[in-house]
């Protein structure tokens, strides 16, 4: 699964619309964000980390980075 099936996923679950990411978004951090300029972002694959920590933050998920060699989460 790539950046923009998995951003379509958890939009999907939690039932809220690019608009409205776009939205809260731009209400937790102050700075303007654009639903055609999210889009773009996750359609290309060129979303930030930082901004996907936040996407998920704003829609209760989170991202975990597992480390094969220990076979656990770090």
């Amino acid at each position: 699964m790539d950046i923009n099936e998995e951003i379509n996923f958890i939009l999907t679950r939690r039932k809220i619309s690019k608009t409205e990411l776009a939205k809260k978004m731009q209400e937790r951090t102050g700075k303007k964000y654009y639903q055609s300029l999210l889009s773009h972002k996750i359609n290309d694959g060129s979303i930030k980390y930082s901004e996907m920590k936040l996407i998920c933050d704003i829609l209760d998920f989170k991202i975990q980075i597992f480390d094969n060699k220990a076979n656990n989460y770090l």
